[in-house]
């Protein structure tokens, strides 16, 4: 279980008692959660290099490197503040009270619902107010704000901070500011004319929507992988990519110096620091092995036919979360940014992952349904046509949903399509 691994260290220095560190092998374990390997590994060489004590032996392998099939995809700004999201040392609490905010964010960045209107989602107010908090703190400057003077008030605070005239008036005169009367202002902060446009301009420079400065980032096409799904004399398996890490210990040399009785006291506690800085570290990476290797077995098997070339299943994070004892916080974490090779190529992990839609239908089978129903049409079909075709197959789908996964699928609205260039015939069936 993941909690196993907040265990208690045994003593391994002789004279140093260890206390429980375990809010800093929390951080560390998170950290390294939403690593990948590549990164992973540079961040480890990365503290070997400014920790005398912590010892490292480099593999000069470079990894699984694989080429993605499909072309690159834009990476939403859900996605984006949420891989973001999770970077942060938050509670599992706090950080499922922040993706639930971000996935009520509008599209522009904006947070609309109150807090008390979100928290009829099974969330206290006191969570959603801290999540809110960390949500704010998030690139860019401005997203979550729940109204226009909070998203100029999040871009300001975040440039020049909260004594600049800008912030000031923005907060404490808000209401003259939309009007443009200036005396009070003037009076106030004893500004001239000059001094009055320029905090103005500065004010003007912010933008009016808290994403209109995100631009989508385009993912790599060549990347590393971080594990190896294959079939080995039939038999499935699920390789690591632990063995491009380096391997981590403790500098016995310091062990024994701990103890030297010539040793400074203000040097010996600089020792014992970065022994248990070490330690922390090796106890952490340990247990990151075990959590991603748990977790990609289980997503793996569960997708058996999948590699085999079936379809993908129904799989939500919360049941890899429930058959591997993880907390849901700690799947997410896992899974974020990271790539499978496979019998079918390289995978991002959370492709495979695909909510239960109608009955057994996954996700995925829908979009494939709907596409063959959009190339096989006679006459351009409308989206409640589309729904109510699907409901004679058994797929019962409201007509929002057909819109959403057409637009994924780059079809167009029944006004585009020509009949008269499709080509396949056939009845859908589930």
């Amino acid at each position: 279980m993941e909690r196993d691994w907040l265990k208690q260290e045994q003593a391994v220095v002789p004279g140093l008692h260890l206390r429980p560190s375990l809010f800093p092998q929390q951080q560390l374990y998170l950290r390294f959660l939403v690593l990948p390997v590549s990164a992973l590994r540079e961040y480890l060489q990365q503290q070997a290099s400014e920790n005398p004590v912590l010892e490292m032996s480099l593999s000069e392998e470079e990894g699984w490197a694989g080429i993605l099939t499909d072309p690159p995809e834009s990476v939403s700004f859900r996605d984006y503040l949420r891989d973001q999201l999770r970077m942060e040392a938050l509670s599992p609490q706090i950080l499922e009270a922040g993706e639930y905010l971000i996935e009520n964010l509008e599209e522009n960045g904006y947070l609309r619902l109150s807090l008390k209107e979100l928290a009829s989602g099974g969330y206290s107010l006191k969570n959603l107010s801290q999540a809110l908090k960390a949500v704010q703190a998030l690139e860019p400057a401005g997203v979550g704000a729940r109204n226009l003077q909070e998203n100029i008030l999040l871009q300001i605070e975040r440039k020049k901070g909260r004594e600049t005239f800008a912030y000031k008036i923005v907060k404490n005169y808000w209401s003259d500011f939309c009007r443009q009367e200036f005396s009070e202002i003037i009076r106030e902060f004893g500004l001239t004319a000059e001094s009055l446009n320029s905090v103005l301009n500065e004010i003007m420079q912010t933008h009016p929507y808290p994403l209109s400065g995100y631009v989508r980032q385009q993912l790599p096409r060549r990347i590393m992988v971080d594990g190896l799904v294959e079939f080995n004399r039939g038999q499935l398996k699920v390789t690591l990519g632990e063995q491009f890490l380096p391997v981590l210990w403790v500098n016995p040399e310091y062990v024994k110096l701990v103890n030297e009785p010539t040793l400074l006291p203000k040097e010996r506690a600089f020792l014992k620091t970065k022994i248990r800085e070490a330690m922390d570290f090796i106890t952490a990476l340990d247990q990151w092995k075990l959590t991603l290797l748990k977790i990609f077995t289980e997503i793996a098997f569960f997708q058996r036919k999948y590699w085999q070339g079936g379809e993908l299943l129904p799989l939500r994070e919360q049941d890899v979360a429930q058959r591997t004892g993880y907390h849901l916080s700690t799947v997410s974490r896992a899974i974020t940014g990271k790539y499978l090779s496979t019998p079918r190529g390289v995978i991002p992990v959370r492709r495979l992952f695909s909510r239960n839609v109608s009955g057994q239908v996954s996700q995925e089978r829908v979009k494939a349904l709907i596409q063959r129903i959009l190339l096989t049409e006679a006459v351009p079909l409308s989206d409640r046509e589309v729904a109510e075709k699907l409901a004679k197959a058994g797929i019962s789908l409201a007509v929002r949903t057909v819109n959403k996964y057409r637009t994924k699928l780059k079809l167009p609205n029944s006004y585009f399509r020509f009949p008269e260039e499709n080509h396949l015939t056939g009845e859908i069936s589930v």
